[in-house]
Parts: C-alpha cells; structure tokens; sequence
C-alpha cells in the first residue's frame, strides 16, 4: 500500500458497507454532501483520518459552497422525513399525497406542517412527481379574495387620478372627453 497500511482499517470498513475501495466510498459520500464528521462517524474513525485519506485517496471535493449547499439539502431531506415519519407516514411521498392530492392542502399549509419553505416544498413535490390537477377550493378562494381587494386598490387609485385632472368621477371624466371633441387637447 501506498499510505503504509494507515488506511487499511478504513478499507476494511468500506469493504463491509459494499464498496470496492476507499477512494469510490469516500467519492461517493463527499457528492452526497456528507460532511468529513458524518463519514468519520459511519466508519469508525476519528475526523482526522478521514481528512487526512480524502487527499490521500484522490477524491475531488466540490467547492466549498457547493458541499455546504448539499450537506443543507440533506439535512433539510432527513429533517423532513423524520417529521414525516412521526406524523405517521411511512415516506415523504405517501404525506405528500394525502396532503396535497387527497386532503387538498395549500402549499402554504404542507410548509408549515414540515417547518419547511414553501420551494422546498414544491422540489419535493417535483422529486415524487406529485401534481395537482386543479386548484384547491381555498386556492380559489384566497385568488377571488386577492382580485377583490386589487380591485378595490384600482378603484382607488383611478379615483385619485380623477381628482387631480379635476373630475369627480370617470363618468364626468369621459363627459368632459366627450364635449372637447376628436383631437382636442393634441399639440
């Protein structure tokens, strides 16, 4: 061996969990976003062996950001599925189905049940291929309730422009357009 047989322990490991060498292991790890802590836990070795066999075995690191980014995603992923499991579930896309599909929840409300971000949400959805057809009755409800409440801001603001051209309402307004004629007020 290259290394002096300091690795052979961690060989040995690897070779148990089903892998060929430590080198494919600790690739395939590190492109899972495990952290040099969690790989050192599963094999039974303290952090500074693994630090010091990743350069040793050649594995390619992403950059930093990169591999913070990925060890977040899987913390999010365990996170959501261990929330889903005690909410009686055998998998995330079995909730995702009643909630989504059969319960007809809003986005906003499987987010907060998973303590998670309304995108996080929607990725998983994307991830088991779990569509909504049509929108949910308090979709349409929240919708009707926001064109209200637009409308009622339009109204609002036509009105305010109306008094300052100097007219009451839009009624009076096109009056006024009506009696100046075709071009009138063209330069």
């Amino acid at each position: 061996m290259v290394d002096g047989g300091r690795d052979r322990r961690l060989e040995e490991r690897v070779a148990a969990l089903g892998f060929e060498d430590l080198r494919g292991y600790l690739q395939a790890r590190c492109d899972a976003g495990s952290s040099v802590s969690r790989i050192a836990a599963e094999l039974g070795a303290p952090d500074w062996q693994i630090s010091g066999a990743l350069p040793r075995s050649g594995v390619r690191l992403a950059p930093r950001r990169q591999r913070l980014a990925a060890q977040r995603q899987r913390y999010t992923q365990e996170r959501i599925a261990a929330r889903v499991t005690t909410l009686g579930f055998a998998d995330v896309a079995t909730y995702l189905a009643d909630r989504v599909l059969e319960r007809a929840w809003l986005l906003a409300e499987v987010a907060a049940e998973l303590a998670a971000h309304r995108l996080t949400v929607r990725r998983l959805l994307d991830r088991h291929g779990i569509r909504r057809v049509r929108r949910t009755p308090a979709e349409r409800t929240t919708s009707e309730s926001g064109r209200r409440v637009q409308w009622v801001s339009w109204q609002a603001r036509r009105a305010a422009r109306l008094a300052e051209l100097g007219f009451e309402d839009l009624a009076t307004y096109q009056q006024g357009l009506a009696h100046r004629g075709p071009g009138a007020g063209k330069d």
